[in-house]
């Protein structure tokens, strides 16, 4: 692991400075550190050395604004330790004037867009949380203020906690080889009849080359996309040894927004509206029963959308409907239609073709491959 520290100033009897000395003593031999002050290069040794996490050590800071902002674009894990500079006291009684705008320059900026924060102690940590400005906050004791903290725990700690960070974030870290094993696992874990046409030969050796880690990220994105099941059924058809993961047992921050991971709803709409389900009842009441499942599927899915909690399992849920179920497409396109979803339909089968290689043999319209289906698409995989 990498981590690059960032500090505003190196100085002799100062509480920022001594913390960073406690930090990298603690860490030695545990990790590659890196220290950048204000006036160094710091993009330099952004780009130079590409650090899995960019921690900020201090606040009121704009160059340090300047890091996070390159640091977030690198698509590394920042995670700030306020060092004390979020305090009730502080925030009333020192420098109040500056402080609120530098508040609104950058300064609430980075704490809401931080991947977390380090508090020293608990009175800290309920300053902090009473700012409501970040959920992610743990509380790392410094050898510093308790003496009863050693530098060893210190160092084990904040591994600890950067772990816990960057498997928070795993997604960000997907390569495009665990992505394609985790397409194929889909396909053939969704597959009704002759899997194997689904995987070529070299694509059945990668997935049986698959590392302990890659696996790992794999498997914590069945967990949060609602994949396990499918993966089980695809992990036997193919004879897979995946390793042993308790997936459970890996520290990760809970997400603001949690997607929903049970099955896609075929048998009522999930949006609170008289008028779509009156729409749909005089749309579908005579057609046949895969048809009427299909649109309403297809309206929850827009639903899901909109509410940022679709999952990769709805995607294989209508992949699999399209794919195997016996309807009359024309019709579908038709339903689609009327309910003012076509161009929704058409982004899902383009976001299907290039996720689960739908063959345009089975697909009942032409996709359309534009923003918006692109937007859909960052909702699951990055």
């Amino acid at each position: 692991m990498k981590v690059l520290y960032y500090i505003h100033e190196k100085k002799s009897h100062d509480i920022k400075s001594d913390y960073l000395d406690v930090l990298l003593s603690s860490l030695s031999g545990k990790c590659d550190t890196y220290v950048v002050a204000r006036t160094e290069d710091f993009k330099l040794t952004l780009f130079d050395e590409n650090p899995d996490v960019v921690h900020i050590i201090g606040l009121w800071d704009r160059n340090a604004s300047k890091l996070m902002h390159a640091a977030i674009e690198k698509q590394c894990a920042v995670v700030i330790s306020p060092c004390g500079g979020l305090d009730s006291y502080a925030m009333k009684h020192e420098h109040k004037a500056e402080k609120s705008v530098y508040l609104a320059e950058y300064q609430r900026w980075m704490i809401e867009h931080a991947d977390a924060l380090i508090a020293s102690n608990n009175f800290e940590l309920t300053d902090l949380q009473q700012l409501k400005w970040q959920r992610n906050i743990d509380v790392i004791r410094t050898p510093l203020l308790d003496s009863s903290v050693t530098e060893e725990t210190f160092g084990d700690s904040l591994l600890a906690f950067y772990n816990k960070v960057l498997n928070t974030r795993y997604q960000l870290a997907l390569t495009n080889d665990e992505k394609e094993a985790i397409r194929i696992l889909v396909r053939v874990g969704k597959s009704h009849k002759e899997p194997w046409a689904l995987v070529r030969s070299e694509q059945l050796l990668a997935m049986r080359s698959l590392k302990p880690e890659e696996w790992r990220l794999i498997l914590l994105y069945g967990d949060d996309e609602g994949l396990r099941e499918i993966y089980d059924t695809a992990i036997e058809i193919m004879h897979l040894m995946p390793p042993q993961i308790d997936t459970s047992a890996i520290s990760r921050y809970t997400p603001a927004l949690k997607k929903c991971t049970e099955p896609l709803e075929d048998k009522r709409i999930l949006e609170k509206s008289r008028k779509l389900r009156k729409e749909l009842e005089e749309t579908t009441g005579s057609d046949t029963k895969e048809l009427q499942e299909l649109a309403i599927m297809l309206l929850n899915a827009r639903y899901l959308i909109k509410e940022h909690t679709f999952s990769m399992r709805h995607l294989a849920e209508l992949y699999e409907k399209i794919k195997y179920c016996d309807y009359d497409e024309d019709r579908f396109v038709e339903i689609a239609r009327s309910l003012g979803v076509r161009r929704f339909m058409q982004r899902i089968l383009q976001i299907m073709q290039n996720e689960l290689h739908l063959e345009e043999g089975f697909m009942p319209d032409d996709p359309i491959d534009d923003a918006k289906a692109k937007k859909i698409q960052t909702l699951l995989l990055h």
